[in-house]
């Protein structure tokens, strides 16, 4: 049901949406009488309902100094309680959380009622709604306790509350059924005075909400400093619009626009490749509650606790195979792979020393690290110094210097449905030379390894390991591989050969070189398995992983080692040791995130649970199709990622083509950032595949209209 007074017309509005004629909870009158009205079809009534009052646009809220009129109000009420079920037995919280319109609470004034209140008001929190106020029925016990409660113990949920705790509104106890006239009722001054009370406080909250939404991007631009954001060219009358996002659900932002409404925009960069379980994910959020409430943030070193020994072994269940024997916590992605460097180094000298008696650990050369061109590990020193130069990196650190032994990467091209392998000249000897292969399942087929190809990559590897050697006195030996496998990802969306990735592996590893994988963006099933190991068909000594470990709510990483790895560590003095540590190392509430990422992943209908593996969200013929378009260079889908590169006069970073492309998605619905040349959609693990292949339709158009 929803009620409007427009105050300017004098009149009250009221309509029924939905309703069952046997008096009970939802779910048992929508069974009893066999009309189950579906969450969505409740949510798209009450869009429309709301749209059709034409008085809510014609006068917005006047706000003047502290006086506040609200040209109108309009109520949503909801059949029961906050976690009532609807009629799909799904609590009416979650329902109605698309819509996140601002809540008044009405609390029960009866023996355990204090309790109610305070678990209705919590379960609306962790939601994310606002909630303007709590009115209770004429009762003085408990309204006064819940003040004093939520002055001690709530003092400040929501940004626009402040430092004020919610309001509590008294209201007059409501007549029995049999009286039917309700005019006097109203008109008694002590009633009215009550009503006010409440009404005043909605329009002083909706005046906070107004200066909020009007003066957001403004204090933004004030004080925000954005990554890779060149500022002058962002925000006030000349520059790129700054988004607001009032709030985001499952695959979706909740945006502002400039007329104040709200629109939902599909996080096609899946929020910088982080998104796995859904924004607004009300059993992630409940499982960081439990975390913060039981433990806060506790110290590590030599501790254990629960959360932080599940979640390993959770991690190592589903990326460690047989190798992975030891997890070690960071804060983010970077810095797993700094560690992973560390590691790396260390057991290359420690073997180096076991095998070569002449090995003089005091006078070892400089160590450098074979690495994929275009590669990005990171922005902390010691992964920046793994890249070449570049726009990221040169000019951005005093004391950048490149350390990498950088190898030129055959890439997977889909052209015109057709799938083959394009070389680069430091291999083929030629430019543009490619190579076809069948099908697209052949790519990660071991039977190539029986090819011609497979032997031209390892010689090609060979002989840059040997030169690499014989430069050592003045360069350095190569201590290491670090490999992005699969799927290159800041460095422009690149599918790298696996049969290439297989061929470095094997040929360091016959060199004692221990094996880096940085998983931070493919790991957990972004491209449909765990741990790229799977498709690969090779294991690496160390491997690294974040965004996709916690769902995309908060911020941790892990190293997972191998024992021998971890063995090179071990002696008997503490500079032996790995002395690396950050002051939220396994933070409880990281953890409890993993352990439920990896629980909504393997729960998903997307999931198979006999191949342990996703299917593809886009649909491939679909993306084949796309792949001989005019206006596509090449295109391909890989598990959550639908990659589309454009054909283009520049290609890389220096490239608008995917900024006019983005520009036309945001105007249909998506939200999308270009890498150069390159337009990419991705999805949660947990997005069902039709809403994918909507996304991919709308692609479509707008490179019809290029």
């Amino acid at each position: 049901m929803y009620t409007s007074v427009p105050s300017q017309l004098g009149q009250v509005h009221r309509k029924t949406l939905h309703f069952w004629d046997i008096p009970a909870s939802p779910h048992i009158s929508a069974r009893a009488e066999n009309r189950v009205i579906a969450d969505n079809d409740v949510i798209t009534g009450v869009k429309s309902a709301l749209a059709a009052l034409p008085w809510l646009r014609e006068q917005p809220a006047k706000i003047s100094g502290s006086d506040t009129e609200l040209s109108s109000m309009t109520l949503v009420e909801t059949a029961g309680g906050v976690l009532s079920p609807s009629a799909t037995i799904r609590p009416q919280a979650d329902v109605y959380r698309p819509l996140r319109l601002p809540v008044v609470l009405i609390g029960d004034p009866k023996l355990g009622g204090i309790s109610s209140t305070l678990s209705a008001y919590e379960s609306l929190i962790v939601r994310g709604y606002d909630v303007v106020a709590l009115a209770v029925l004429d009762d003085t016990t408990n309204s006064d306790a819940l003040t004093e409660i939520m002055r001690d113990v709530y003092p400040a949920h929501t940004p626009l509350s402040g430092t004020q705790p919610l309001n509590i509104v008294r209201l007059p106890e409501i007549p029995p059924p049999e009286v039917t006239d309700l005019s006097s009722w109203y008109a008694t001054p002590e009633h009215e005075a009550m009503f006010d009370s409440l009404y005043r406080t909605v329009c002083a909250w909706q005046a906070d909400h107004v200066r909020e939404v009007t003066s957001l991007q403004s204090r933004g631009e004030g004080v925000l400093w954005w990554p890779f954001t060149q500022h002058q060219s962002v925000g006030g009358t000349d520059g790129s619009p700054v988004t607001h996002i009032d709030s985001a659900l499952d695959d979706d932002f909740h945006v502002v626009e400039k007329n104040g409404d709200v629109v939902p925009l599909f996080d096609s960069c899946a929020s910088w490749w982080t998104q796995g379980v859904g924004h607004g994910n009300v059993s992630m959020a409940t499982s960081l509650a439990y975390a913060a409430g039981r433990y806060g943030h506790v110290i590590f070193p030599e501790n254990v606790h629960t959360l932080a020994v599940q979640a390993s072994e959770e991690i190592l269940k589903a990326v460690g195979g047989k190798w992975g024997e030891r997890v070690f916590f960071t804060d983010n992605g970077s810095t797993a792979v700094e560690v992973a460097v560390k590691m790396a180094f260390k057991k290359y000298i420690s073997t180096a020393t076991q095998k070569n008696a002449e090995f003089d650990t005091k006078t070892i050369p400089k160590l450098r690290i074979m690495a994929q061109s275009n590669c990005y590990h990171g922005d902390t020193l010691g992964v920046m110094n793994v890249a070449e130069p570049s726009v990221f990196t040169e000019g951005q650190h005093p004391w950048f210097e490149c350390k990498a032994l950088s190898v030129d990467t055959p890439t997977i091209e889909c052209v015109n449905g057709k799938y083959h392998v394009t070389l680069p000249k430091s291999i083929s000897g030629a430019d543009d030379a490619t190579v076809a292969i069948k099908a697209r399942e052949d790519v990660f087929s071991l039977d190539r390894d029986n090819t011609p190809l497979y032997k031209q990559y390892t010689t090609h590897i060979t002989d840059m390991l040997d030169q690499a050697h014989a430069d050592r006195n003045t360069r350095g030996d190569v201590g290491a591989l670090m490999v992005e496998p699969v799927l290159l990802g800041a460095g422009g969306m690149m599918w790298i050969d696996p049969l290439f990735q297989r061929a470095m592996i094997r040929v360091c590893r016959q060199r004692d070189i221990p094996v880096i994988f940085d998983e931070v963006f493919a790991g957990f099933w972004r491209l449909g398995c765990a741990s790229t190991t799977q498709l690969l068909g090779v294991d690496p000594d160390i491997s690294c992983y974040a965004k996709l470990l916690t769902g995309g709510v908060i911020p941790m990483s892990v190293t997972v080692a191998s024992a021998d790895v971890f063995d090179s560590f071990l002696g008997d003095a503490k500079a032996d040791a790995l002395l690396h540590g950050h002051s939220y190392t396994a933070h409880p509430m990281g953890c409890a995130s993993v352990l439920t990422a990896l629980q909504q992943y393997k729960a998903s209908p997307n999931f198979d649970q006999q191949t342990q593996t996703l299917a593809e969200s886009w649909d491939i013929a679909e993306v084949e199709k796309l792949s001989g378009h005019r206006a596509v260079h090449h295109a391909f889908s890989l598990g959550t990622v639908c990659v589309v590169a454009l054909k283009s006069n520049e290609v890389g970073y220096s490239s608008t083509a995917g900024k006019r492309v983005v520009t036309k998605l945001r105007q249909e619905g998506v939200f999308a950032r270009p890498l150069g040349n390159v337009v990419y959609l991705m999805c949660a693990p947990v997005t069902p595949k039709d809403k994918c292949t909507e996304w991919l339709k709308t692609l479509n158009r707008i490179l019809e209209s290029e």
